[in-house]
């Protein structure tokens, strides 16, 4: 405050005591159209030079600087520059994995971004609750032409809610600090915007700062990832698009829509489940019309969602009659976001659909030079990753060219702008280039990643086989995506819960992946199921027609009769998600597992989730995988812990999850029985800890460095100090 009015009001309301009014953001930086690189100097007297498109790749000298070697480039047309280093006369050759890169002449090379100085800036800088307020603070800089800050042109939300100006101050040195109340626990994104006095604004255009108020801090791991195939997961009403002729069965639309999944979350079915965050398969429009599937014998539509056909618009036939699906999407958000749910959206940047306007007006951003089709003869899905199509409908994008870079970044901010999501799940990542994912990933922490906001979670799918880690792992840093769906472990879950699987092996594979995946392994994400494989119900049932198109394998948990094959299916099915949501990073939920739903290979897995009353048996499985989910949400130790490995053999697996004070013992039984000791060191448990399980049943205590167990066939325990 200064002559007793907000700073924003400084110059109006001091003329009197200053004769002329004075710019509110005197002392703003004014950005430099000067461009210039700055390296470090290497040990031993090297020699360093830069070479770029801006030098027609001819190598320039760089001269020392207080902040290092620079080479100063003048004045640049705003865009995206490659260029490499030369040390004594020899190109480097491909850049660290953390820079930002680009492709051109065939080579990878660092990238050198120049803005548009012509522009103001506005980035955010930090964001706290303060009790029933949220406090946003951004960094306004002046353009090189000097116009000063229009503070009649801010222009400030929160929550989509326009603040007032009273809501909003700046200082002197373009600080801008924005105030909103914040009465319930939520999230609270604010929106930002403003222009200089000559009408220019700021090149960044809408910025967003997010933050949640809740009594918790939220890590990605405190609860289970459920993902509700939304065609196939709740029909809410009437689609209001017409229905899509010569689909074949089971891949055709079937009415499952965004409202019924508002439905489903304003009923509490996700709070039962332990469920903190929902992964929604994609909403962007997709064709209308059937096309020709790898078996060469069925025809699907677009009720995946896999196949974009429009940039920036939702899928029509994901709303109702009564609410279209774009007000669909927002409010399954922001219903979610009440209950402090995280929602991610499933982002294909692999490919588009033929249909999509960019194959015409950019045919350069694709590979369209008779491509070969993914798993077809010479074609690999790993030997030929990279340039494979899915099909060939699908033409992949060609990430070495720039421009489609930057539009497909622009395309994925644009959602985070228009829906608030809170991260998103990457398809097909190892079908890309690396650099895709990795600009994503720096603009993310660039817009994004500010002290006090959440974390923006990118998880990938890379479909592999076991031992792979290594290819996930190429994946994954703090350069690139937080971490991937373990689809090695996956594999080694499935066989456990199989009459001739191991515990040595899961056991063995998970000890690979913590010492593959290192600090990203608690943004790993284990599973036992997805809209990629068969049903694990069916697998152990044994159904053998794979071949099946739709609804051959018998659900044996919707039989109104409760007879053995359920009881085996629970027990089975239950350890499966035992030992699923007792592993590090958020465990995945595929929707309808819970109630054991029956579903071969594509589009049979994928079969319409059943709704009203349940079964017998479908409520026994229900009600294991409900506390599994909510135990998950409400043990510290199972959320952020250390794995610690205590026993393992064949049919018995003991570890700990340990995180600083808190400790929780994971016991997984397949056919051992009886009494058992396991070895407990002092750094897990000291002598003399007494442990109870979830329901605060005594389950021993150790004594000597041992714990005795009692213990049945196929059954697992979570035992925690009393």
């Amino acid at each position: 405050m200064r002559c007793g009015v907000p700073l924003f009001l400084l110059a109006l309301a001091c003329r009197s005591e200053e004769p002329e009014p004075v710019a509110i953001d005197a002392d703003a930086e004014v950005r430099s159209c000067q461009a210039s690189i700055v390296t470090e100097a290497p040990a031993g007297g090297t020699r360093v030079q830069v070479a770029g498109s801006f030098s027609d790749w001819q190598p320039v000298d760089m001269r020392e600087s207080e902040e290092g070697l620079i080479a100063e480039l003048g004045r640049l047309v705003p865009g995206t520059y490659p260029y490499k280093f030369v040390y004594d006369g020899d190109f480097e050759g491909d850049p660290p994995v953390d820079v930002r890169s680009t492709w051109s002449g065939g080579f990878e090379n660092r990238a050198l971004l120049v803005r548009d100085c012509r522009h103001p800036s506005l980035k955010a800088l930090s964001v706290e609750v303060q009790g029933d307020e949220v406090v946003g603070r951004f960094q306004w800089k002046r353009s090189n032409l000097e116009d000063p800050l229009d503070v009649e042109s801010i222009e400030a939300s929160v929550a989509k809610e326009p603040l007032g100006a009273s809501a909003v101050q700046v200082d002197s040195d373009g600080t801008i600090e924005v105030r909103a109340p914040a009465p319930v626990e939520g999230k609270y994104t604010f929106r930002l915007t403003a222009s200089d006095t000559a009408g220019r604004q700021n090149e960044e255009g809408v910025v967003l700062l997010p933050v949640w108020k809740e009594a918790q801090p939220f890590s990605w791991g405190d609860g289970v990832m459920y993902f509700p195939f939304v065609d196939r997961f709740r029909d809410a009403g009437p689609s209001p698009e017409p229905p899509i002729s010569g689909a074949s069965e089971g891949a055709n639309y079937h009415g499952g829509d965004l409202v019924g999944l508002l439905y489903a979350i304003e009923d509490g079915l996700f709070e039962e489940l332990g469920v903190r965050s929902l992964w929604l398969n994609p909403v962007v429009d997709n064709p209308d019309g059937a096309w020709i599937g790898g078996d060469e014998r069925t025809f699907y539509t677009g009720y995946h969602g896999y196949w974009p056909v429009a940039p920036r618009t939702v899928e029509g036939r994901l709303g109702t009659v009564d609410m279209p699906a774009e007000e669909a999407l927002h409010r399954v958000i922001e219903e979610a976001h009440a209950r402090g749910i995280r929602v991610l959206f499933d982002l294909v940047l692999n490919h588009v659909h033929e249909e999509h306007p960019w194959v015409e007006e950019h045919p350069d951003w694709f590979d369209l030079e008779d491509p070969c089709v993914c798993g077809s003869p010479g074609c690999g899905w790993t030997e030929m990753a990279r340039t494979c199509r899915f099909a060939p409908y699908l033409p992949d994008i060609e990430y070495r060219n720039q421009g489609v870079v930057d539009a497909m970044i622009d395309e994925s901010f644009w959602w985070v702008e228009t829906f608030d999501a809170d991260g998103f799940r990457v398809d097909a990542a190892k079908h890309m280039d690396h650099v895709i994912l990795r600009t994503l990933s720096i603009e993310v922490e660039d817009r994004l990643h500010v002290p006090g906001a959440p974390h923006f979670y990118l998880v990938g799918e890379t479909f592999t086989g076991v031992g792979a880690q290594e290819l996930i792992a190429a994946y994954i840093g703090p350069h690139e995506l937080d971490g991937q769906f373990d689809f090695p472990l996956y594999w080694r879950i499935r066989e456990a819960v199989h009459d001739g699987g191991s515990f040595r092996d899961l056991a063995a594979e998970a000890r690979y992946g913590e010492e593959v995946y290192g600090d990203q392994l608690h943004y790993m994400s284990a599973f036992f199921g997805n809209h990629d494989v068969s049903r694990l119900a069916t697998e152990l049932a044994g159904c053998s027609d794979w071949g099946a198109l739709w609804g051959v394998c018998h659900d044996y948990l919707a039989d109104d009769t409760f007879d053995e094959t359920d009881a085996f299916l629970i027990e089975r099915l239950g350890m499966a998600w035992a030992i699923t949501v007792t592993q590090p990073g958020p465990p995945l939920l595929y929707y309808g597992d819970e109630l054991g739903m029956a579903g071969a290979n594509d589009p049979d897995n994928r079969r319409d989730r059943p709704w009203g009353a349940r079964t017998e048996a479908q409520d026994a499985l229900y009600a294991e995988f409900a506390r599994l989910g909510r135990l998950r949400a409400d043990t510290p130790a199972l959320q952020r812990g250390d794995r610690v490995e205590l026993w393992v053999d064949e049919d018995l697996y003991v570890f700990a999850r340990q995180a600083e004070d808190e400790v929780a013992l994971v016991v997984l039984s397949r056919w051992t029985s009886g009494s058992r000791e396991i070895p407990i060191p002092t750094s897990v448990l000291p002598e003399g800890t007494a442990l109870v399980d979830d329901r605060g049943a005594q389950a021993g205590t150790v004594s000597g460095g041992r714990l005795r167990l009692s213990l049945e066939t196929w059954s697992w325990k979570v035992l925690t100090p009393e």
